[in-house]
């Protein structure tokens, strides 16, 4: 077995109520959070994080929050609003960065699920 093509890909979720538990209608595509396509996103908070510690400062609490936020929308690679009843302030929102982390600022149960199912690591390996 040549372990070089073991390599993780995209996979796709459903969002679940979250005191019912019930397939929203919602899909989300993940991509793993060793996908080579994160790197920009991680390198651009860990070069920010060795400026701040070469001056003795560190990240504050908002500064964490909003790196979090920041790796969740660059792993959301689509999502499908498929079900009809189904909407978020009205209407179905378009697959744009802004909208994901809209949604996800707005609902923090949302957001659980996208950590919840990047931190399944061997998920992301067919």
């Amino acid at each position: 077995m040549d372990i070089s093509a073991i390599r993780p890909s995209e996979r796709t979720i459903e969002i679940k109520h979250p005191v019912s538990g019930e397939n929203l209608g919602i899909r989300i595509t993940l991509m793993s959070p060793d996908d080579d396509r994160l790197k920009p996103t991680t390198r651009a908070i860990q070069d920010k994080r060795i400026y701040l510690n070469a001056r003795n400062k560190s990240f504050s609490a908002e500064e964490i929050e909003a790196n979090n936020m920041k790796l969740f929308v660059a792993s959301v690679t689509g999502w499908e609003w498929y079900s009809k009843d189904v909407t978020f302030e009205g209407k179905k929102p378009d697959f744009t960065p802004e909208n994901v982390r809209k949604v996800l600022t707005t609902l923090p149960w949302f957001r659980a699920q996208l950590d919840d199912e990047l931190s399944e690591t061997k998920s992301f390996f067919a």
